[in-house]
């Protein structure tokens, strides 16, 4: 019993550990969005497209747009959007989200209307190359 009860609070202690990692993870992670989209209204300010660094080289990578689902578990109702309009051979395993977005830019293009399960997204990045 005595290692049945040590046990139970490992893992409690290491839920704890995890909970508080993707407390700090997701604080970091606010704060380096903050940061990007400082930096690409600094070099959008200064005409900067390519910043060299000791650590590596940053580029300002122009608009970009994706689609994606409005909520993950929204993606059946997306892939049966897909078969309905007769476009299943997007559709392998799943659907890679490069492809997607090609394929709803056209649609988008051609005046057709996407369902209210997948959202459009568009910002300015930041890339990085070492």
């Amino acid at each position: 019993m005595t290692n049945l009860i040590e046990l139970a609070k490992q893992y409690r202690m290491q839920r704890e550990l995890v909970a508080t990692a993707k407390r700090a993870h997701d604080e970091h992670k606010k704060a380096m969005q903050a940061m990007e989209e400082q930096l690409v209204a600094l070099m959008l300010e200064e005409g900067v497209k390519n910043l060299k660094l000791e650590e590596g080289e940053m580029l300002y990578r122009y608009s970009i747009v994706n689609f994606r689902p409005a909520d993950p578990s929204r993606w059946p109702d997306i892939l049966h959007w897909l078969r309905d309009n007769g476009n299943e051979s997007l559709i392998k395993e799943s659907v890679h989200p490069k492809t997607f977005t090609a394929f709803c830019k056209e649609q988008e293009e051609s005046g057709a209307d996407l369902p209210d399960a997948i959202v459009k997204w568009e910002g300015d990045k930041i890339g990085m190359r070492r």
